[in-house]
């Protein structure tokens, strides 16, 4: 028994494109106030069974010194015929939860350069973060 094998997803990531990566800093200090981020996901079914989803991070600072602005798209594709249900659920949660590390690493990258602090994005409840984004769909 290939207990690996028997545990693969049917949903498999095909592409992953950062598409968006912009540091801006200004003169100042960019170290002051809290930093604010808002995330955006974007969910396109390109195809049957073949969706481009999008995740992008705008974070900036109280008095806007510092600006961080990450996309990250990837491509996702069902093998197989699922429920309607179980196949939403995936796309709108699992394939948020595989793009966010890449947000976290590029975030940590883009701050690691001389004469700032890095900023770690600490691991987050991919479900809360999705409901708040739900909220705030809502709201608009």
């Amino acid at each position: 028994m290939n207990i690996l094998k028997d545990s693969e997803s049917i949903l498999k990531v095909r592409k992953i494109i950062i598409e968006k990566m912009s540091l801006e800093r200004s003169t100042g200090d960019i170290t002051s106030g809290e930093l604010e981020s808002n995330f955006k996901k974007d969910i396109l079914e390109i195809e049957k069974d073949k969706y481009k989803v999008s995740l992008e991070l705008l974070m900036n600072n109280e008095d806007k010194t510092l600006m961080i602005n990450i996309k990250v798209t990837g491509m996702f594709e069902f093998e197989s015929e699922i429920d309607g249900d179980v196949k939403k659920d995936l796309i709108e949660q699992n394939t948020i939860s595989i793009l966010f590390p890449y947000i976290r690493t590029q975030v940590t990258l883009l701050t690691s350069q001389p004469g700032m602090q890095p900023i770690v994005i600490p691991p987050i409840n991919i479900n809360a973060l999705l409901e708040n984004l739900s909220k705030n769909d809502h709201r608009s």
